[in-house]
């Protein structure tokens, strides 16, 4: 299969050490370029922008291109509306993405979203991690979830 992804999912598996997972579930992901840009912005820790310049053979970086302009995702970052719009146009079901407004508008246009935590449990359940673990290592990032999504993983995967 092969999906796209915007720049939070790959972020966070980088900053974790899971950046190979992608490549283990999936036979390409393809990126904008919009998320290129990001994930070399100045901010970036220097983790991320490390393996973006050195990307796995699995990872496609989109030309250059004009997007299709969509309003409805006007209220979105740029590599939120590339991603949709890259995912749509070629056909491509799944999309990974963290934020929520850029998980809603997908969803609205018909794709499937799977964001960081999903592709760890995807990869939990095929035994390629451990789901606990890797979930401590990301929690120790900025990564943001709500209070409710978190004791809901901590039943289902009984952690601490």
């Amino acid at each position: 299969m092969i999906v796209v992804a915007d720049a939070g999912p790959l972020r966070y598996l980088v900053l974790i050490g899971k950046s190979q997972l992608p490549g283990e579930l999936f036979e390409q992901v393809v990126i904008p370029p919009a998320v290129v840009d990001e994930l070399t912005h100045s901010r970036t820790p220097e983790a991320v922008t490390f393996w973006i310049k050195h990307p796995p053979e699995w990872l496609l970086v989109a030309p250059r291109s004009s997007f299709p302009s969509d309003s409805r995702l006007d209220h979105l970052d740029e590599g939120e509306r590339q991603a949709i719009a890259l995912a749509k146009d070629r056909g491509h079901p799944l999309l990974l993405m963290d934020e929520i407004e850029g998980r809603g508008a997908a969803e609205s246009l018909g794709l499937s979203v799977l964001g960081t935590i999903g592709v760890l449990e995807r990869a939990a359940k095929l035994q390629l991690i451990n789901f606990a673990t890797a979930f401590k290592d990301l929690e120790q990032t900025n990564f943001h979830m709500s209070a409710a999504l978190r004791r809901v993983l901590a039943e289902r995967h009984h952690l601490e």
